[in-house]
């Protein structure tokens, strides 16, 4: 059971783990290999005065929301705050922490414009009017002119806009803030209870079907062995062996029947010669 998360993503409070799967190939590209990774977004307060609960009047300091993602490699973390100014009252979002940076091998997979989707969504619960912290570009991804265009893409589907010649994006506000659509390579992402309920049923699938090649791998072994004990050839070989084999018993059974007499008479002639 997979869905793929598009533009028409929205935060919903009570989901907040994901299974996201990274197939070896997608959209006519080939990575090194398939990926799984789990996700989790973490949602968090912090007020002023600290920790004096209800004894009191307290009053918004920042709201987290943190995106982790683990997978064999490694873990990364997004996390985009909503902060507000104690001595002004006012608030900004910083949607980014400075960057966003992809491993290697999980970069061109779709999955990076997913992970802002979640951002956005998230971010899009905050007031329209909040202003969002301005971003400044990495030169070295001017270098490649396909990570050029792929980091204007990415910024670009999520509203930001740059001056010409400049690093440094525009103001804007949550208002203006876009979900990405990401590129044509999507992850496979489903909520964790149900990618894992289907993991747990196709282990099982795949053990029963196991059962069932072994059983029937046994039963050819067997029908293999059975015809082996009457090819032929070694029928011929047991029909010769059977008169030999018959004529063995017949002396061994006539030397065990004239074995007692035979050691009377030694015995006998054995008395005589002596008297």
């Amino acid at each position: 059971m997979t869905e793929h998360i598009s533009a028409t993503t929205r935060y919903r409070e009570d989901e907040n783990a994901w299974l996201i799967t990274l197939p070896k190939q997608q959209d006519g590209a080939c990575y090194p290999r398939p990926l799984t990774l789990v996700a989790i977004r973490i949602i968090s307060d912090e007020y002023l005065p600290a920790g004096i609960e209800n004894r009191g009047p307290r009053h918004l300091k920042s709201r987290v929301c943190e995106l982790k993602l683990f997978w064999h490699g490694g873990t990364l973390s997004f996390p985009a705050s909503f902060n507000v100014s104690p001595y002004t009252n006012t608030a900004e979002l910083d949607l980014t922490n400075g960057y966003v940076i992809l491993e290697d091998e999980l970069q061109g997979r779709g999955l990076g414009s997913w992970c802002m989707q979640q951002l956005v969504s998230w971010a899009k619960t905050l007031p329209p009017d909040t202003p969002v912290k301005t971003i400044r570009t990495n030169p070295g991804d001017e270098v490649d002119a396909v990570n050029h265009a792929r980091r204007d893409r990415f910024w670009h589907g999520m509203g930001f806009r740059f001056p010409p010649g400049s690093r440094m994006s525009l103001p804007l506000t949550v208002n203006e803030l876009k979900l990405p659509a990401g590129s044509r390579a999507k992850p496979d992402v489903v909520l964790l209870h149900r990618g894992v309920l289907s993991l747990v049923e196709d282990n099982d699938r795949y053990r029963l079907d196991m059962e069932a090649k072994s059983r029937t791998l046994k039963g050819k072994d067997d029908e293999i062995a059975r015809l082996t004990r009457w090819q032929p050839h070694k029928l011929i070989i047991r029909a010769i062996r059977a008169p030999f084999t018959l004529l063995s018993l017949l002396v061994h059974q006539v030397k065990r029947h004239y074995a007692p007499r035979n050691a009377q008479q030694k015995n006998t002639h054995t008395d005589d010669h002596e008297g």
